[in-house]
């Protein structure tokens, strides 16, 4: 194996400046220096060294990788190609590699096993990628052996990274207000299923935006909120009765995918959209009918994922502080194409805030 002092020995130079030219601390300037940097890289490239990573983590006490854990069950866990490529594409920036796992709720709440989970991996901190039913004791578990965590798509007052459903949501009321809407009704319809999850945050959270900005336009707050739906069909069917009334609303914000329904609803009535009737929704991407695009607040899970690189690498670095709770922001305004660039945030600066 070739060793930091052969690449010393052949290049002329102290193996103190061949480890901080190969590990990426070299700070040169000088065009001597630069040069110096390059043929030290060159070398190394010749002779074949590759990096002892092991050697470097016991040095350093860390692995430089991060593990994603998601639950074994489908309907707790939900993870989006584009979270997935954000969180991957941050770390690697940051020269650190993501592991990911699928953990039992047995094994994730066992004192033994979850700490030799973290060894096995060779990992320096976890992102939980539970959104519901958060087994009872990890949160005590974590906090017992000092594990950095930090938990996604999960809304608590710190170590966590989410969605700012809220204002997205007041953003997007606030914006058919503009247009000159009065009438507003929210809607959230879903269908009856055995053994239904509790409501995620954001179900309380996109309808206290919308009530926000209703209440601070002096308008009123119209809701149409149904567990009761047999099939996906009924949303049209119970959108559309409401659309026929002679007070109908002018506009209506959806929960999800609502929108889509709506505009059929609105079709088989003869409306107009949007001059009789416009639409926003949420989604990942921008919802659509037939190739039509509907105004859609999009949930940008690559932005979530950058949020929790950051968010991961500054736990890592103080395990024992509680980082503020990062609320990712949407689009500030109803987008109909893909290709509109949402918006930037340091995340790093938000850590620095004290989450109190």
């Amino acid at each position: 194996m070739i060793t930091l002092h052969e690449i010393a020995e052949k290049a002329g130079v102290t193996q103190m400046t061949v480890s901080r030219v190969l590990n990426g601390t070299y700070a040169a300037k000088r065009p001597s220096a630069l040069n110096r940097a390059e043929r030290i890289r060159r070398i190394a490239r010749e002779l074949g060294y590759r990096p002892n990573t092991a050697a470097q983590a016991t040095a350093s006490g860390k692995f430089n990788s991060i593990a994603l854990v998601c639950a074994h069950g489908r309907t707790t866990s939900t993870l989006p190609q584009s979270l997935l490529y954000g969180l991957s594409d941050a770390l690697a920036h940051r020269k650190k590699q993501l592991v990911m796992s699928r953990l039992s709720d047995q094994a994730l709440t066992d004192d033994q096993q979850l700490p030799l989970f973290l060894r096995q991996h060779a990992c320096d901190g976890l992102l939980l990628n539970y959104t519901h039913c958060i087994p009872d004791g990890i949160r005590e578990l974590i906090d017992q052996y000092r594990i950095p965590s930090i938990w996604l798509n999960v809304k608590q007052s710190h170590d966590c990274v989410h969605p700012d459903d809220f204002s997205a949501s007041r953003h997007a009321t606030h914006w058919l207000i503009s247009k000159g809407h009065r009438r507003i009704v929210y809607a959230d319809l879903k269908c009856q299923t055995q053994g239904a999850l509790p409501d995620h945050y954001s179900v309380a959270d996109r309808l206290a935006g919308y009530k926000a900005a209703m209440q601070e336009a002096g308008l009123p707050v119209q809701t149409m909120q149904q567990r009761d739906l047999k099939r996906d069909q009924e949303q049209v069917i119970r959108i559309r009765t409401l659309l026929a009334s002679a007070d109908r609303p002018t506009a209506m914000l959806g929960y999800g995918m609502e929108s889509s329904a709506a505009y059929m609803a609105a079709m088989q009535l003869g409306l107009q959209v949007p001059n009789d009737l416009e639409l926003v929704g949420f989604a990942n991407n921008v919802i659509s009918l037939g190739g039509i695009p509907i105004p859609t607040i999009r949930l940008s899970a690559k932005m979530l994922g950058c949020a929790a690189a950051a968010a991961v690498i500054a736990k890592v670095d103080q395990p024992d502080r509680k980082l503020p709770a990062l609320a990712v922001p949407l689009d500030p305004e109803p987008v109909t194409e893909e290709d509109v660039p949402s918006p930037a945030m340091d995340y790093e600066k938000c850590l620095e805030a004290d989450p109190g």
